[in-house]
């Protein structure tokens, strides 16, 4: 065999590779594959991230970690629709969710006793008052009570987002994906 036959033999090699390397990357483009996850939480420390979709996910890895911890990545071989990922942050479990820094709007606070049902009402003065002390007191209990709702909501939300992660998987035929999100 000449030099010229084994470079005419290589050329016809490299380009069927080439061929098939490229119908293996069309195949791969066109792959349907559907995962989606979402998040579950257990208790402060103990979270769940469940594949809603309905392909399976394979060589599945999760990471999460807060400001304060990091998690063990955890591994799994394949994660089935509705199956699902659990990952601890024992730190957080055992201390709670870390301490949140949510400004208050500064209202007077008032009494959970309308001024018609307290004692000092008894002043004939007050007692002529009575009608607009009470709807004052409702006005300015109302405000309070929606101050402490919007309190503890900021609160809740702001805790909702401590702890971030991370899931990276491949489908069947070994397109990688990743999501993150933060939950808490």
């Amino acid at each position: 065999m000449t030099a010229l036959e084994i470079l005419t033999i290589v050329g016809i090699v490299a380009s069927v590779m080439a061929a098939g390397f490229a119908l293996f990357q069309i195949l791969l483009t066109r792959e349907k594959s559907d995962v989606e996850w979402e998040d579950y939480k257990e208790s402060d420390g103990i979270f769940r991230v469940r594949n809603i979709g309905t392909s399976t996910a394979y060589k599945v890895q999760l990471s999460a970690w807060t400001s304060e911890e990091i998690a063990e990545t955890v591994e799994e071989k394949k994660v089935e629709p509705n199956g699902y990922v659990t990952f601890v942050l024992p730190e957080r479990e055992s201390k709670d969710p870390a301490p949140v820094n949510i400004p208050r709007v500064s209202l007077p606070r008032v009494s959970d006793i309308p001024p018609s049902e307290r004692s000092d009402t008894d002043n004939p003065i007050l007692r002529n008052m009575r009608k607009d002390l009470d709807s004052q007191w409702a006005m300015k209990k109302q405000m309070q009570d929606a101050d402490d709702a919007m309190f503890l909501h900021a609160k809740k939300q702001a805790e909702s987002q401590q702890v971030i992660y991370k899931v990276i998987w491949c489908s069947r035929r070994g397109v990688w994906s990743t999501y993150s999100s933060a939950t808490g």
